[in-house]
This record gives C-alpha cells, structure tokens and sequence, in this order.
C-alpha cells in the first residue's frame, strides 16, 4: 500500500485511461478541427448521432454529397428544363415502287386543257407513284373526232397512262404508273386529252379517283 501511495504521490494528478465510459466523450473533449475523413469510419456516423442544425453549409465540402446520402423525399424534384431544339431533319428511308397498266404512252402535246387535278408536295426529290380510276366521257368538236388522254406531271406526260378514247362515249380509265424523278417541291399531276382532229376536248368525269404518292428516287 506504501508502494502505491508513493507511486501516485510522485505521478501527481495525471493517469493512463484505456478504455473510455460510454457517451463519456462531448464537444468539449474534441479539439476544433481535429476529426478529419480518415478517422471516421464509412458508414459509421448516422443522422441520429448528429444534433439537429448542427452541421451546416460550411462544414459540408461543395460537391461531395450525392443523391444517394438522402432519404428519399428529402430532396424536391428541380423544376422541368426548357424543350431543347428540334434536331436537323434525317435522311429519307430507301423506298420503292412499281406499277403496271395496258395502256399506251400520252402524247407529248395535248390539244385539251387540264380536265382534273392534283398537287403533290414532295418534301424530298423521288418519283411519284400515280393511281387514276376514272369513269369518263370525252366530247372531241370543231371538228368531231376520237382522240387520246392521259396523264401529265407537271405538264410532262407520265409514261404507261395514255388511253384512246371514241368521240363522246363513256369509257374506264384506270392506270398505274411510276413518274420520272422529281425534286423536291409542288408537282401538279393532271388528266389531259388530245383529239385526233386538232379539236377542243370537253371532258364529263362520271367518276373518279386520283392519287400521287412520293416513293425513293
């Protein structure tokens, strides 16, 4: 016992403490700046071991928390960014047509004025599919006579389209054809006729249906 009296007498107040109480160490025991990144264990600290307002702005390096360190709901939804541009127009897709009709070729000519008409804007260059399902009457005069009609794309006979005609007789006209290529822009697609004699056609459409759909060059 005079041993140890001795022993503490002569060590004064200080003594060695190796295992601390629990919930024995504050604010105060923690020099400022002293717990660094390295001494804190990864995912040791949680939310319940942080007194509320106690970390703010200036404690929290900028850029290092990420989505993930929050509960979910915690952070609100950014507001709806602004439509961006809309991007270059793409390349039209390879495309492909046929069509088949007995029919002749229209003269280069017509003697008639355009008896109906379509017009097609083609965004791009290509040919133009043309479908013509008419139930027509032709009248040639001054003088009588039989004659031709057909198809026109911009004043241009569209091959596979021409038909003859009997002066004044109701007759089907119902033709399939591929155009030439054309550019881009409005192409008008028209029926015309041509009377033999050099008369002037009159044109009575009973019926009819004309379409022109763009295709790939």
């Amino acid at each position: 016992m005079a041993t140890i009296a001795v022993f503490v007498a002569l060590g004064g107040a200080a003594y060695a403490v190796t295992t601390l109480p629990k919930n024995s160490v504050g604010g105060k025991q923690i020099k400022k700046n002293a717990v660094r990144a390295s001494e804190i264990k990864a995912n040791a600290v949680r939310a319940s071991e942080i007194k509320a307002n106690a970390v703010g702005t200036s404690e929290v390096a900028n850029g290092s928390l990420l989505g993930e360190d929050f509960a979910s709901g915690q952070v609100p939804t950014g507001a709806t960014g602004a439509t961006g541009a809309t991007g270059a127009q793409g390349l039209v897709g390879p495309t492909a047509a046929a069509a088949k009709s007995n029919s002749s070729n229209p003269v280069g000519n017509p003697s008639s004025p355009t008896a109906s008409a379509i017009t097609v804007n083609a965004p791009t260059a290509g040919k133009i599919l043309v479908i013509a399902d008419y139930s027509l009457r032709i009248n040639c005069s001054s003088p009588d006579s039989d004659g031709t009609t057909g198809l026109y794309l911009d004043d241009a006979p569209i091959n596979g389209t021409g038909a003859a005609f009997t002066d004044n007789l109701a007759f089907p006209y119902d033709v399939k054809a591929v155009s030439d290529s054309v550019p881009a822009g409005s192409h008008v697609i028209a029926l015309k006729s041509n009377c033999t004699a050099g008369g002037s056609a009159a044109h009575f459409l009973l019926d009819y249906s004309l379409a022109g759909i763009l295709v790939g060059g």
